[in-house]
């Protein structure tokens, strides 16, 4: 009964349905990065990208850019 309810005011709303299509993709999309990392044996390099990307948006805040830009400029280069 209780996650009947839930699942209702999920559908009802529309950014809470863009919301759990956005994080089903993200799931997927992170599990095959994760796993295509591990197989490659590349661990170190999701870290470093992951703090590359960080260091994007801190900078892209500093500088008054759109800090999703600099995200992606620093974790693809």
């Amino acid at each position: 009964m209780i996650y009947q309810n839930f699942f209702e005011a999920l559908m009802e709303f529309t950014f809470l349905q863009r919301a759990l299509v956005t994080s089903i993709l993200v799931g997927v999309i992170c599990g095959l990065v994760g796993v295509f990392i591990i197989l490659r044996q590349l661990v170190f390099m999701g870290a470093g990208i992951a703090h590359a990307s960080f260091a994007g948006g801190a900078l892209g805040i500093l500088i008054g850019v759109n800090p999703f830009l600099t995200i992606f400029m620093f974790g693809a280069g």
